[in-house]
C-alpha cells in the first residue's frame, strides 16, 4: 500500500509540474521580474500560447535591451485574449536595439530582411511604447517593425503599434523601413517583395492600427504592401489605419541618403485604408534633402480601393535637380472606389530642380469617385535664383482616364497660395494651379482660392486648366484667382477641349504678366462644343511689359 501510495504521488507531483510547465500566459507579466528579457518572454510566449482574458507583459520605463538577432512572434491571441506588450511606470520608453549588421543581404525594397521585431502571423496583439532601434553596426538591419505573413492564409490581424520611436540606420541603402506591413512569409525572397499567392481571406493582413509614433533616421517611414489580387480583390489587406486625431505619426529624416526613390508612407494592394493626422517632414530630426524621387504620401496601383487621407501635415525638400517630387500622390482605379484627400496642407520646397516637376497633390481621373477638397498648398518654390527650373509644376493635378459611366469627381474648397517659380534666368516650364486632363471624368471644380502665386518662367501659366472628352462634363464655377503675376502667357481658366464645359460665377482679377511676349487672358476656351460661360467677373489683367498687340484678352 505504501508503495501504491508513494507511486501516487509522484504521478500527481509530475501531472502537476507538467501542467505548469506548459501553461498558457496569462495576467500580467513583468519585464524585467517575471521575465529577465523581452526576448525570453517571447520565446515562453510562443511555446506556451495565451490562455484565458490574455496577457499583458509590462515593460518597466526605461529598461533597455540589446538583441543580435530579430525578436520573432509567432504566437497568436483572439478578441477575448489579446496579447499586449507596454511600457510601465515612470521613465523613458523601453528601447529594444539590434545591435548586429543583419544576416540577409536585401536587394530590392521590400524583400525579405533582418529586422528588430518580427509579427508573423499574429492576430490581437499591441505594442505600446515599446521602441525599437539599430545601433550604428546596424546599417544592414532593414525593418524595425515587420508584419510578415504565417501563409498564404494566415496574415496579421489586429495588430496595433502605438506612442513607439522607431530609429533606424539609413545609411546609404534604399531599404531601410520604420514600419512594414508586408505580403511576404519567411520564406520570401530578398530580391523581391511581390511575397507569397494570398488563397483566402485569412491570408489578408488587416486591422492593422499604427498610430502615436515616431519615425526616423529611415529610407522610407511605412511600407503597406498587401497581395496583387485580381477582380474581386477581395484578397487586397484591409481596414488599416495609420494615424488618428490626437496620435498622428511624426515621420521625419527620411531618403537623402542615395538617389532611389524615397517615401513618407508607401501603399499598394489595400483597400478601407485611412492616413490622417501625420506629420511628414524629411529634413526634420537631423535629416537632410532628398537628392531623388520624393513623396510624403504615396498610394500605388490599387483596384477598387477606397481610401482617405486627411488632416496630414506634409513638409518636403528636395536638393536633386531632376527627381520629381509628390506631396500626395493616390493612383487608384475601380467601378465602385471612393477616393478622398481632404484637409491636408502641403509644402515642398525644390530650390535646385532643373527638368524636375513638382506636383502638390496628384489623383487620378480612374477613381470611380474622386474628392480632393479643403487641402492648403502653401509656399511650394520649384527654382531659385541659381537653378533654372523648366519642369511642370501643378498644384492640384488629375489626370488618366476612365469609362465607368457615372464616375465622377469634385475639386472644391482648396486654397491655393503663395507658391513660386524662382530664378535668374526665366525658362521654360509650364505652371498648373488646377489641372485636369482626363476623359470619362465628369468633374466639378468650385470654390477654390488661388492667390498670391509669382511664376516667372517663359512658360504658360494656367491657373485652372482642363480638356475633357465629349462624353464628359467639366463645370467650373465659384472660384477666385487673384493676384498671380507670371513671366509667359497667362489664363486665369483655359479650357482646352470644350466639350460640354459649364464656366461661370468665377472671380478672375489682379493677373499681371511681366514678359515682352507675353499674353494675359482672363478665360480661354480653345475649342469644342458645348461650351458655356457665364456670369464671371474678369477685372484689373495686366500685362505690364508687352509689345505684342491684343497683349490682355
Amino acid at each position: 500500500m505504501k508503495k501504491f501510495l508513494t507511486v501516487l504521488i509522484i504521478s500527481i507531483l509530475v501531472f502537476a509540474f507538467t501542467e505548469s510547465a506548459n501553461a498558457q500566459l496569462t495576467g500580467i507579466k513583468t519585464i524585467p521580474g517575471d521575465y529577465a528579457t523581452i526576448a525570453a518572454a517571447v520565446t515562453d510566449l510562443n511555446a506556451q500560447g495565451v490562455g484565458a482574458a490574455g496577457v499583458t507583459f509590462n515593460v518597466a520605463g526605461g529598461y533597455t535591451e540589446s538583441i543580435t538577432s530579430p525578436i520573432l512572434i509567432t504566437a497568436t491571441g483572439t478578441v477575448a485574449n489579446p496579447i499586449i506588450f507596454q511600457k510601465s511606470g515612470a521613465g523613458a520608453n523601453p528601447v529594444i536595439t539590434r545591435t548586429d549588421g543583419g544576416t540577409l543581404a536585401t536587394s530590392t525594397l521590400g524583400g525579405q530582411g533582418d529586422a528588430v521585431i518580427i509579427i508573423q502571423g499574429s492576430d490581437y496583439i499591441t505594442f505600446d511604447r515599446i521602441d525599437v532601434s539599430a545601433s550604428d553596426a546596424g546599417a544592414g538591419i532593414e525593418y524595425g517593425y515587420y508584419l510578415r505573413k504565417a501563409s498564404a492564409t494566415d496574415g496579421c490581424k489586429y495588430v496595433s503599434i502605438t506612442n513607439s520611436v522607431i530609429t533606424m540606420i539609413k545609411g546609404t541603402s534604399a531599404y531601410v523601413i520604420g514600419i512594414y506591413s508586408s505580403n511576404n512569409d519567411a520564406a520570401s525572397l530578398v530580391s523581391s517583395s511581390t511575397g507569397i499567392t494570398v488563397t483566402s481571406t485569412g491570408g489578408r493582413n488587416e486591422y492593422i492600427t499604427i498610430t502615436g509614433n515616431t519615425v526616423q533616421n529611415v529610407h522610407v517611414g511605412m511600407f503597406i504592401r498587401g497581395f496583387n489580387a485580381s477582380s474581386p480583390y477581395d484578397f487586397y489587406d484591409q481596414n488599416i489605419t495609420i494615424g488618428s486625431a490626437g496620435a498622428g505619426n511624426t515621420i521625419q529624416n527620411f531618403g537623402g541618403g542615395n538617389s532611389g526613390s524615397t517615401f513618407g508612407i508607401y501603399i499598394f494592394y489595400q483597400n478601407n485604408i485611412k492616413v490622417a493626422y501625420n506629420e511628414f517632414n524629411n529634413t526634420a530630426g537631423g535629416g537632410t534633402s532628398a537628392i531623388g524621387f520624393i513623396y510624403g504620401i504615396m498610394f500605388g496601383v490599387s483596384q477598387n480601393s477606397n481610401i482617405d487621407i486627411y488632416e496630414n501635415n506634409i513638409n518636403l525638400t528636395s536638393a536633386g535637380t531632376t527627381g520629381t517630387a509628390y506631396g500626395i500622390s493616390a493612383s487608384v482605379s475601380g467601378t465602385d472606389n471612393t477616393v478622398n484627400i481632404y484637409n491636408n496642407t502641403v509644402t515642398i520646397n525644390y530650390p535646385t530642380a532643373t527638368s524636375a516637376p513638382l506636383f502638390a497633390i496628384q489623383g487620378s481621373a480612374a477613381s470611380y469617385n474622386l474628392n480632393i477638397y479643403n487641402n492648403t498648398i502653401t509656399n511650394c518654390q520649384l527654382g531659385s535664383g541659381a537653378a533654372t527650373a523648366t519642369g511642370q509644376f501643378s498644384g492640384i493635378y488629375i489626370s488618366g482616364s476612365n469609362t465607368t459611366p457615372g464616375s465622377h469627381g469634385k475639386v472644391y474648397n482648396n486654397t491655393i497660395s503663395n507658391n513660386s517659380r524662382v530664378q535668374s534666368t526665366p525658362g521654360a516650364g509650364n505652371t498648373y494651379l488646377i489641372y485636369n486632363t482626363s476623359s470619362g471624368l465628369t468633374l466639378d471644380i468650385y470654390n477654390n482660392t488661388i492667390n498670391n502665386n509669382n511664376f516667372t518662367s517663359t512658360g504658360t501659366v494656367s491657373a485652372i486648366y482642363m480638356s475633357n472628352s465629349s462624353s464628359t462634363v467639366r463645370n467650373v464655377y465659384g472660384n477666385t484667382i487673384s493676384n498671380l503675376t507670371c513671366g509667359g502667357t497667362a489664363h486665369g481658366i483655359y479650357n482646352a477641349l470644350g466639350n460640354k464645359a459649364n464656366i461661370y460665377k468665377n472671380n478672375i482679377f489682379n493677373i499681371n504678366n511681366t514678359s515682352s511676349a507675353g499674353v494675359t487672358n482672363g478665360i480661354t476656351s480653345a475649342s469644342g462644343i458645348n461650351t458655356y460661360i457665364y456670369n464671371n467677373f474678369i477685372s484689373d489683367l495686366k500685362a505690364s511689359s508687352a509689345t505684342a498687340d491684343n497683349a490682355v484678352i
